[in-house]
């Protein structure tokens, strides 16, 4: 699979990761802790395992715009 093919489903993963952590996180009072755990807490190592894959794949991007020769 291309780059950019891939890169289009890490980034709509990662934002379906990061709009339930705020609500997961807005709603944890509401929710049974053992919904809160899973969707909160455990889907956080999910968000950062993606956050990665998505820093690898635009690493090329990083690199040009932030570590730049002077």
């Amino acid at each position: 699979m291309a780059k950019n093919n891939v890169l289009k489903v890490v980034n709509v993963v990662l934002l379906v990761l990061i709009i339930n952590q705020a609500a997961t996180g807005m709603l944890a009072r509401k929710l049974p802790h053992e919904v809160f755990e899973w969707g909160h807490e455990r889907a956080a190592f999910v968000l950062l395992v993606v956050a990665a894959v998505h820093l690898v794949l635009n690493w090329n991007w990083v690199k040009a715009n932030y570590f730049k020769k002077k």
